[in-house]
């Protein structure tokens, strides 16, 4: 987990993590060896900046966002800070997986958007074929549900949905439970083609999915950073 603060020298415009790893060695390629290099990051910015105005930023929640998998070591990185008075826009990156992550205060602000929401229809088609083939419903009868529940989905805004507490592998991805009246409607508009006895039953089963294992949404984000002068526009999707 991240650290939830960071030290801003203010004189300097300079910002810093400090983390248990301050001091862990650094290993670089010489002549074709490898060499460890001793370091002390949090002495080394307490001397750069002696004598100066220090402050302490706050993370800021759900703007972490970066164009790369979390499990990729060498990838560049942005969220927000903010001192109780301004924000300020982050960078994090670092050259080689052997090299220390380093931050950097950058002009502009972080804006994200989700992107349309959607849902997994061929997972979840599979899912009530499995689960709903003693009762005989066919591949179309149950692909009414699905059809129904994608184009209802993709019609509604992330706000609308509880996001679901946990990270994706992705920082450009976000998931959102979907709720009973997304459910009741897309069972309503599925009716127009099943016998009412399969609907209920239908409905049923998914209801207690909603409880025990619930469907996900999905939004993949896209971001810009916003300037005084213009707006970089970065788009990223999910690998």
């Amino acid at each position: 987990m991240m650290t939830r603060e960071l030290v801003r020298c203010i004189k300097c415009d300079a910002v810093a993590l400090f983390s248990p790893l301050d001091r862990s060695p650094e290993y670089r390629m010489d002549s074709g060896t490898w060499k460890i290099v001793e370091r002390d990051d949090r002495q080394a910015f307490m001397e750069a900046h002696r004598g100066h105005p220090l402050e302490r930023l706050k993370i800021l929640d759900d703007t972490f966002i970066s164009s790369q998998n979390y499990r990729e070591p060498v990838k560049t990185c942005y969220f927000e800070v903010t001192n109780g008075k301004e924000r300020f826009l982050v960078k994090r990156s670092r050259k080689s997986a052997l090299d220390p992550l380093r931050y950097e205060l950058v002009p502009g602000r972080l804006r994200i958007n989700p992107m349309e929401l959607r849902v997994d229809g061929a997972a979840i088609q599979k899912e009530l074929e499995r689960s709903l083939s003693h009762i005989g419903l066919s591949y179309q009868e149950i692909k009414h549900f699905v059809r129904e529940l994608e184009q209802l989905v993709s019609r509604v805004k992330p706000d609308e949905l509880t996001r679901v507490p946990y990270e994706s592998h992705h920082p450009a991805v976000r998931y959102y439970y979907l709720n009973e009246p997304l459910i009741a409607r897309a069972l309503e508009g599925a009716s127009r083609f099943l016998a009412r006895t399969d609907v209920e039953r239908m409905g049923a089963f998914v209801r207690q999915h909603l409880r025990d294992d619930p469907f996900l949404a999905v939004a993949e984000v896209h971001f810009h950073i916003e300037t005084h002068r213009k707006a970089h526009t970065l788009r990223f999707m999910s690998p």
